[in-house]
């Protein structure tokens, strides 16, 4: 799939799609059905055979479109997740004493910043970003290295290094979910189970108007999942419906204001 397409509207997306499945099967109908010559007994052959392989097909359509919308949904619980464990640090890391305390505030703005304007382009494209590591460090060494004088403050550290390693590892899954997406071969076999199911409806023995009314009804239709697929297999990419960073940037919000409320 050509990635360029991501950044059309789906409106336009639909329409052209719409065109292109339509327009071929239509096409098909005038170029290739009267190549072929019938007998009484065709059309009931023909459907039998496009009966048992819409059952296969359908079936497998519909199995890549649910682990495509459930791939969809991980990434998003992912990074949801990751910008829950990011608040909840900047609570834990409140209960630290200074300097530590604004040091830590200030790292973890950035990094959530960083995520924001530089990783999310990177994801967009495809990219596994890997610029925060550095960041991610230094955020480890200092709460780490914070010296808990108290037993309070023994259990915030301890509640600070559980929430950022949760952080960290909700980092990783939404990160190499850049690379997610259906293999090339599961596409193939999609595309080439479109063009078969043309073929055989092609070979039925129906006049013209039918044909095209009936077959441009399926084609559409046909042409409709497949977008579905497409937009859902690339979770970051969609310009509509691909994941965004909203809960970071409700999170940068919160963390702003707090800490614009502080000074």
């Amino acid at each position: 799939m050509l990635d360029g397409v991501y950044d059309l509207p789906i409106a336009l997306l639909e329409t052209f799609t719409a065109i292109v499945f339509v327009g071929i099967y239509w096409i098909g109908c005038f170029v290739l059905r009267f190549c072929f010559k019938y007998n009484g007994s065709d059309n009931t052959i023909v459907g039998t055979i496009l009966s048992a392989f819409g059952v296969l097909y359908g079936l497998l359509l519909g199995l890549v479109t649910v682990s495509a919308y459930e791939t969809l949904s991980e990434v998003e619980a992912e990074a949801s997740s990751e910008a829950s464990s990011i608040l909840a640090l900047y609570r834990d890391i409140s209960g630290f004493s200074e300097p530590t305390r604004e040091d830590l505030k200030t790292k973890l703005s950035i990094y959530c910043k960083f995520i924001i304007e530089k990783e999310w382009p990177q994801l967009r494209h495809g990219v596994v970003p890997q610029d925060s590591v550095p960041q991610i460090d230094l955020i480890r060494v200092a709460i780490l290295d914070f010296n808990a004088d108290s037993r309070k403050a023994e259990l915030v550290q301890t509640q600070a290094v559980k929430h950022f390693e949760e952080m960290a590892e909700h980092g990783r899954k939404r990160r190499y979910a850049a690379l997610a997406g259906i293999p090339t071969v599961m596409w193939y076999v999609l595309i080439v189970g479109t063009i078969i199911n043309f073929i055989l409806m092609w070979m039925f023995e129906m006049p013209l108007k039918t044909h095209l009314f009936l077959g441009g009804i399926l084609s559409f239709f046909l042409g409709a999942l497949i977008l579905l697929i497409a937009v859902l297999e690339r979770p970051y990419q969609s310009i509509e419906y691909g994941v965004s960073p909203a809960p970071y940037e409700m999170v940068y919000q919160v963390m702003e204001a707090d800490r614009a409320a502080t000074k």
